[in-house]
Formats: C-alpha cells, structure tokens, sequence
C-alpha cells in the first residue's frame, strides 16, 4: 500500500511544476495568474458544495483563513513576476527550495519545534544552493550582483511567502478541514485581488485572455488545487516522514520541463545548484 501514496505525491508534484511551466509559458504571466486562481476556484465550488462541510469556523480558523489569503495575495503576485525576469529551471528552485528552509525557521522561533542537525544541515545545503546559482554573476562585479538581485529577489520573495503562508496554515488544519480551509484561502485572495485586476486590465482584455488561452487557464486552475489535495489523501495513507521529502521532486520536475519544453539554457552550475537545493530540501524533510 505504500506504493500508493508515494505515486500520488510524484504526481502531485508534478502536477505543480507543471502549472508552474504553463504560468512561465503564457503572454501576461501576471493575468494568467490571477485568472488561474479564480478558475480553480470555479471549478472546486461544486465540490465543496457536493461535500457539504461544516461550516462552523472558529475565530481561529478564519483567522488563518484570512492571514493566508493576505499572504497569497502578494504570493500571486510575486509568483508570474519570478517568472518574467527568471527562467524556470532557476526561479522554481529559488521559490519551492528556500520555502521548507524558512518554514522551520518560523517553526524553530514561532512554535517551538526543534529540529535536528539533519534539518539545520538541509538549510545550510538550500542557502549555498541560492548562492551557486548565481555564483558566476555574483562573482564578477557590483553590477553582476544588482542584476542577480533584481532577477531574483521576485523568487525568493515568492519562496518567503510560500513558507509564512505554510506555517499559518500548519495551524489552520487544526480548527477546518483542509479542503475546506484551502478553498476558503483561495477564495479569499481571488475576492481582493478581482478589484486591482478588473482596474488594471479591464474586462474587455481580461476576456480575449481567456478567449486565447482558456485550455491552459483551465488546466492550470484545476492543477493548483488539485496537486495540494493530492497531498491531503496521501498523508491519510502514509506517515508525513515519506511524504514530505518526496514533494521536493517537484523541483526536479521543474528544470526538466524548463529545458525540455520551453528550452531554457543547461549550464553545470545551474545542475549542481539544482542537485544541492534538492538534497537540502529531502534533508530537511527527513529531519
């Protein structure tokens, strides 16, 4: 039965690579990311309806609920913009390698948990990573290291959030049940988000944007929820300790459909910054 659950989080994380490759891929990455969120929002309000769930939030609950829909709203902002300036195979493992290192440092300050060396040593391994990546650049002069920082600041940015809104939602799960509770998120941050898009891109040219691309909008919609409930029903299957470090291949999955599909440039440094971010993730899983 272990198969099982470890198959589902391979494709759950592959899954979220590849909406990640269809954001990169699009025109106006920033409106196809908005329209993403509100898609996955349309097409999951039948579920919930179907499923009925208890709707008694504590003020707990909607406290989370509300702190990460905040959190997501600079999270889907910041994510098409990683994306406009970076290239797959390096903003995906910016974002996806620093969010599990923050996430135990929120954990190690805001909730107590103590990790192991194994875990202190993962985070060691994440950081040297982010600076391999650009260790050519860096290395070269002050200009080298302003055009590093504006090309990736927007990804790390994004991996920041990712690990703010990880912890508020460790907490979340305990008063509402997840698919509930990540709806609800999602709802929230597509609600407050609506008034700045509809400002800034109008109807009109919102519309032709799902007129052009809505295959990929729909796919990308139902993949961004759909990859986390993945995760959901493997846990009930299978201790978290296999689970979690299997998530990070999604980095794996990432480069690959960053060279493969959309062409980007192999170099060795970005394949040994790609390596050591993702041994620092599996270590901090397995911390």
């Amino acid at each position: 039965m272990i198969l099982l659950p470890l198959s589902l989080v391979l494709i759950s994380a592959f899954f979220h690579s590849f909406w990640n490759m269809l954001v990169k891929r699009s025109k106006d990455k920033t409106l196809f990311t908005f329209l993403t969120v509100w898609i996955a929002v349309a097409v999951y309000t039948p579920f919930i309806i179907v499923m009925q769930p208890k709707l008694v939030i504590p003020w707990q609950g909607w406290a989370c609920i509300f702190g990460t829909g905040t959190v997501y709203c600079f999270y889907f902002l910041l994510l098409p913009k990683s994306y406009d300036l970076a290239d797959l195979s390096i903003a995906y493992p910016l974002a996806r390698g620093l969010a599990p290192a923050l996430t135990v440092v929120w954990a190690y300050s805001f909730l107590g948990e103590r990790p192991s060396l194994v875990g202190w040593l993962g985070i060691a391994l994440v950081i040297s990573s982010i600076y391999l990546f650009h260790a050519r650049e860096m290395a070269s002069d002050w200009s080298g290291i302003v055009e590093v920082l504006r090309t990736s600041l927007p990804a790390i940015a994004t991996g920041v959030s990712t690990s703010i809104y990880s912890i508020v939602d460790k907490v979340g799960v305990s008063f509402v049940n997840p698919v509930l509770y990540i709806y609800l998120t999602f709802l929230f941050a597509s609600v407050v988000l609506s008034p700045v898009f509809l400002t800034r891109y109008g109807v009109s040219r919102i519309t032709s944007q799902v007129k052009g691309a809505w295959g990929e909008i729909l796919t990308s919609g139902s993949l961004c929820i759909f990859a986390y409930l993945v995760v959901l029903f493997a846990m009930q299957m299978a201790e978290v300790s296999y689970i979690l470090p299997l998530r990070s291949t999604s980095i794996l999955f990432a480069v690959l459909l960053g060279l493969e599909v959309l062409g980007e440039r192999r170099t060795w440094i970005k394949a040994a910054a790609t390596t050591g971010m993702l041994v620092g993730v599996l270590l901090i899983g397995l911390a």
